[in-house]
Order: C-alpha cells, then sequence, then structure tokens
C-alpha cells in the first residue's frame, strides 16, 4: 500500500473519532453512548499513526526541507 493511500485510510478514521467525539453526548442507535476518553485515546493514536506514515515515507517538513537543501547544495557548480 503506498503511503498516500495508507494516510488517507487513517485520516477517515481519524475523522470517524473525531465526529463521534463531537457528537458523543447523543445517544447510538442501542441506547449506548460512546466514552469520550476513549475517543479521545483514538484520536491520539491515529494521529501518531498518521505521523508514522509520514516519518517513513520522508515527507514530514524537515526531511522535504532536507532533501531540497541537499539537492541545492550538491548542484551547485564550484
Amino acid at each position: 500500500m503506498t503511503w498516500e493511500r495508507e494516510f488517507f485510510h487513517l485520516a477517515g478514521s481519524w475523522l470517524a473519532c473525531r465526529n463521534a467525539a463531537l457528537d458523543y453526548p447523543e445517544p447510538l442507535p442501542d441506547g449506548s453512548t460512546y466514552c469520550p476518553y476513549g475517543l479521545m485515546v483514538g484520536e491520539l493514536a491515529v494521529q501518531s499513526e498518521m505521523h508514522l506514515v509520514l516519518r517513513e515515507a520522508g515527507m514530514l517538513p524537515a526531511q522535504r526541507l532536507g532533501r531540497c537543501a541537499s539537492q541545492l547544495y550538491f548542484n551547485v557548480a564550484p
């Protein structure tokens, strides 16, 4: 799976957790309610996984800046 597909799959999970957290006072169809603390932990877990996917793909801002700087440094004629 490419990193983009994995990232956006995780983003969908994060949005589902976020929407559930915003609407948690609303009861579920079976009459139960969401646990707000569990939803927050779920959001944090998905966010950290998204960060790891970006880091493994080399797409964090510092990594991209480093690539641009090295290209400029090594492509300069002496």
